[in-house]
């Protein structure tokens, strides 16, 4: 059954309901984690967890303990999903110009988001044993923890949004989250503002398309961004966040905060590997220019993208018969395994981009199997959306054989 969004959400909202009731987040026996909590560090930072975990996976870091980090900016910046096309989220030469620049996140889903000192920043790093799916780890650390944390700070009217926002009324974004598994791992990402950021900055170095508004009570990014100040009763301080975390965190999960530092092999490892957050091939390893670049004489290329929960976007090159010779996903969505993506599209080369079932199938036998979740659309949207870039294509295709008729460079 191809259920809508609202459907969709209903549904997860009546789960959230249940899980609170049965307390499926508290563990009956209490549980220590390390907290990691530094003050004015630099934007890379955001990604710090992200590297550590993937050193253990990797075994480079034998061992690596149950971690709560929380950590403010020393300036601002675009902090960009894993998933996004960096051409369509950040105007770059607004952030050229400003002296902003962004910082994808390391294996990390979800949208575009304009951190800094305003920002209280968190991050998970929990064993994939002790939480089911992503969705309990919503349901836990963003509809019971941060929630509570937030009215603890003064926030009385902050409420869950399925499957990762906390709003404010009349339907304001206060906190932005996403979840990833890396290794044995579930990571988590959490941000909330103090105060609201400069918001002709974020203003000038975001691309917002109205699309993702389409689905909001409110429609103009400047009135969606709240923050404890303007939404709640004063500015939190960042000892006032980590002790109402900490409280909330035992309260909610039985887990015990104890503030320690990072081991020397850590440091080494994320001096070793932070210099990578940096590189031209990680900030732009999904872009729209570099996906015309290597297909131009090749194929025909295209675009489209919609919204449902998450933006979902398709840049397309199709071949005469319509086949799929290229293809690049984007969005704000949420995978796991990490770059499960990829191997939908090397199943979808060669396919009828226009055949939703065909496409649909491969999507769906993918995502059903053990462990894998793709949170954002279902396999049916986004066929749809291949469909759209398909037929984007095509259009551009008879434009370029009419202009050849013409004797025009069809390019």
């Amino acid at each position: 059954m191809n259920e809508s969004t609202a459907d969709i959400e209903k549904i997860k909202m009546l789960e959230f309901d249940k899980f609170k009731r049965e307390r499926k987040g508290f563990s009956s026996s209490p549980r220590e984690w390390r907290l990691l909590f530094y003050l004015d560090v630099e934007p890379i930072w955001n990604n710090l967890l992200g590297i550590l975990l993937d050193a253990h996976r990797r075994r480079e870091l034998k061992e690596f303990p149950p971690t709560c980090l929380l950590i403010s900016y020393n300036k601002p910046f675009p902090t960009v999903g894993y998933y996004s096309d960096m051409d369509r989220e950040i105007n770059w030469l607004n952030c050229q110009a400003l002296n902003v620049y962004p910082v994808r996140r390391w294996h990390l889903g979800g949208g575009t988001v304009f951190l800094g000192e305003h920002t209280a920043f968190m991050e998970t790093a929990q064993p994939l044993r002790e939480m089911a799916n992503t969705d309990e780890a919503y349901y836990l650390y963003v509809g019971q923890i941060l929630t509570e944390t937030l009215k603890d700070l003064g926030v009385a009217n902050a409420y869950y949004r399925y499957p990762n926002d906390l709003r404010v009324p009349p339907g304001k974004k206060i906190v932005g989250s996403a979840f990833e598994t890396m290794g044995n791992f579930m990571l988590g990402n959490y941000s909330f503002n103090r105060y609201l950021p400069d918001m002709e900055l974020s203003s000038l170095t975001l691309n917002i398309p109205p699309e993702k508004f389409k689905d909001k009570e409110i429609k103009e990014f400047t009135k969606y961004v709240a923050s404890a100040e303007t939404d709640g009763s004063h500015v939190p301080t960042m000892k006032e966040v980590k002790e109402a975390l900490t409280r909330n965190f035992k309260k909610y999960a039985n887990i015990d905060l104890m503030q320690r530092e990072l081991r020397e092999e850590e440091k080494a490892v994320w001096q070793k590997y932070s210099p990578e957050i940096l590189s031209e091939d990680f900030i732009w390893r999904r872009s729209t220019h570099k996906f015309i670049a290597r297909n131009r004489g090749k194929a025909i290329t295209g675009f489209y993208q919609e919204k449902y929960f998450k933006m979902i976007q398709v840049a397309i090159a199709i071949d005469e018969d319509c086949k799929i010779h290229d293809m690049m996903l984007t969005g704000d969505y949420f995978i796991v395994p990490t770059d499960t993506d990829e191997k939908v599209i090397a199943g979808l080369i060669g396919l009828d981009a226009t055949d939703r079932k065909s496409v649909t199938d491969v999507i769906t036998k993918t995502f059903n199997q053990p462990g894998y979740e793709f949170t954002g659309a279902t396999p049916e949207q986004i066929a749809n959306v291949i469909a759209g870039a398909a037929n984007s294509a095509l259009a551009l295709q008879e434009t370029m054989l009419h202009r050849k008729r013409q004797g025009a460079d069809p390019y």
